[in-house]
């Protein structure tokens, strides 16, 4: 039973090789689920008729609330 040419060049790559893979493979996963929830976060506050990219001035300063 012969290898192919991609099974012998997976085998030849040397094991601190794979760190490096697994590292930017997970890295860029990761990269990838954050902007989704992201994404997620700014339509739902869109549904909700919310300004998604002016967040921290719908927050009022614990002064501002208090009535005079």
């Amino acid at each position: 039973m012969e290898s192919s040419g991609f099974t012998q060049f997976l085998i030849g790559i040397p094991w601190f090789a794979w760190i490096a893979i697994v590292a930017i493979i997970c890295g860029s996963i990761s990269g990838i689920i954050a902007q989704c929830q992201r994404h997620f976060e700014r339509m739902e506050m869109i549904r909700q008729g919310m300004d998604p990219d002016n967040r921290g001035a719908a927050r009022l300063e614990k002064w501002q609330d208090v009535e005079v």
